[in-house]
């Protein structure tokens, strides 16, 4: 419902600054449509996690429009909507951070249509004294990310994510691949059948791949930027759409190396308001350029597709009713993905399905030897079957990796304690689990610990153990029952 609440409240800000494009609000409306009838939505209304999302487009959306209201008004009420505009855009920012490309995305806006000029005509040469004094308009936005960047900063928050889908690949290997997961984007919301997936990971299958696809994305990035900027005169709104989407896909793309989740649907929230400006610019140019008896099919034909990309939103939201029928499109979208076999194991084992949450995890961790949630599938399985050994092993290359995860700790507890029957070594591994960051395991560590102490009849062990936990747990109630013991 959140989300809901966050899209509906963008709706009207998408239609008003398509209706400011184009100068119609008819054609505003339709591009509220196109951005929202689009199946690349649906993981924002129907993934919890996305509903800051849908906010931060709704915040981020409305900051456009007043900055944009701001250029029409005197001087006066022209810098009070864009305070409110900056204040907005701060409010899109604690919700998301891929908030902080409005402000790039305000300066392709303005230059592209030709409201800052940074070429002098009379002296013909770059106007940057001009474009200094007509700057004054980003600033707002400009200081309202200064300091979101400043408050991440002194709570100790980082922008790089660490990503373990990428893999031990260098930064620059990250950066060059921006290009492919812009365009990847791109073409997923323009021809979205059969391309439903969620948390995908990026292997280098072998330089020769890599390479290829490297020359033929920035190929036709290159391509499409050059066009684009043509464009913005003679079909306005397809060259400006096409810019808005470059603009607000840059935080996400990983050009700058921060090793964002590489493949999401959910990233086209922002983004995709510029494609849906460049779709309705293609409508209204083959509206008013062609003749009568093409234009009829070519809009037929592109009104057609639209059609069945929505019609493609019903198995995209049926999916996201069963979370093993959400992975199992999405290993049909992308074959081979060792973070998407990685997840199909993770609910096989759920489920106690042990042969085949060991099937997917053996794949994943073939591909992908570095992606811990694969070894922890396998140190689980191998534990629930008995195998010590395996389970070990799985916990070494876990603990090599991420030293630092309680979860190999906790397993090793588990093995020495059932299988192995060393209550000291049981002990000190689940010690180490809880010196370790709070997971949803750490409860886990906290009941072994006590029953052993309760097994040997030492209760004011136990009871400290339970004090312990209680201290530790963001929930310490759970371990009232615990007291009475």
């Amino acid at each position: 419902m959140a989300s809901l609440l966050g899209l509906l409240l963008a709706l009207p800000a998408v239609a008003t600054l398509g209706g400011r494009l184009f100068g119609d609000f008819k054609w505003g409306l339709c591009v509220m449509a196109v951005w929202a009838l689009a199946p690349t939505q649906v993981s924002t209304l129907a993934f919890m996690s996305c509903s800051n999302i849908a906010w931060c487009g709704a915040l981020a959306f409305w900051a456009w429009v007043l900055h944009e209201w701001g250029a029409s008004k005197p001087v006066g009420m022209g810098i009070v909507l864009r305070l409110m505009s900056g204040t907005l855009l701060f409010g899109a920012l604690l919700c998301y951070e891929a908030a902080i490309a409005l402000p790039l995305v305000l300066v392709v806006w303005d230059l592209s249509r030709g409201r800052v000029r940074i070429w002098s005509e009379a002296a013909g040469k770059l106007d940057l004294a001009g474009l200094l004094r007509q700057s004054a308009r980003w600033i707002p936005v400009g200081l309202a990310s200064v300091a979101f960047l400043v408050l991440q900063n002194s709570l100790g928050m980082d922008l790089s994510v660490g990503n373990q889908c990428f893999g031990p690949m260098s930064d620059g290997v990250v950066t060059a691949s921006s290009g492919w997961f812009l365009l990847h984007h791109l073409w997923l919301w323009l021809w979205p059948f059969g391309g439903q997936f969620l948390m995908g990971s990026y292997a280098m299958e072998s330089a020769t791949l890599f390479w290829g696809r490297m020359v033929l994305s920035w190929g036709c990035l290159g391509i499409l930027s050059w066009g684009a900027w043509r464009l913005r005169k003679e079909a306005p709104a397809v060259g400006i759409g096409l810019l808005v989407y470059l603009a607000w896909f840059f935080p996400v793309s990983n050009l700058v190396p921060l090793r964002n989740g590489p493949y999401a649907d959910y990233y086209l929230v922002l983004p995709s308001i510029g494609l849906a400006m460049a779709f309705v610019g293609v409508l209204q140019a083959v509206s008013v350029r062609l003749s009568r008896p093409w234009r009829g099919s070519v809009l037929a034909g592109l009104a057609g597709l639209r059609v069945a990309v929505m019609v493609t939103m019903i198995p995209w939201a049926l999916a996201w009713g069963d979370e093993l029928r959400l992975f199992l499109r999405s290993a049909e979208s992308r074959p081979g993905d060792p973070a998407i076999e990685a997840h199909l194991a993770r609910l096989a084992l759920g489920v106690g399905a042990l042969d085949e949450a060991s099937e997917w995890a053996n794949r994943a961790a073939e591909r992908a030897p570095w992606f811990r949630q694969a070894q922890f599938v396998r140190m689980s399985v191998a534990y629930q079957r008995g195998d010590a050994k395996a389970a070990m092993t799985a916990v070494d290359v876990v603990r090599a990796s991420d030293p630092a995860h309680p979860y190999p700790w906790l397993i090793e507890g588990f093995v020495a304690m059932d299988l192995l029957d060393d209550s000291a070594r049981a002990k000190a591994a689940l010690e180490e689990a809880l010196r370790r960051r709070w997971t949803e395991n750490s409860r886990g560590a906290g009941e072994r610990l006590a029953n052993l102490a309760l097994a040997e009849s030492n209760r004011t062990a136990a009871a400290a153990v339970i004090e312990r936990m209680r201290e530790l747990d963001p929930e310490p109630c759970y371990w009232n029952e615990w007291l009475d013991r």
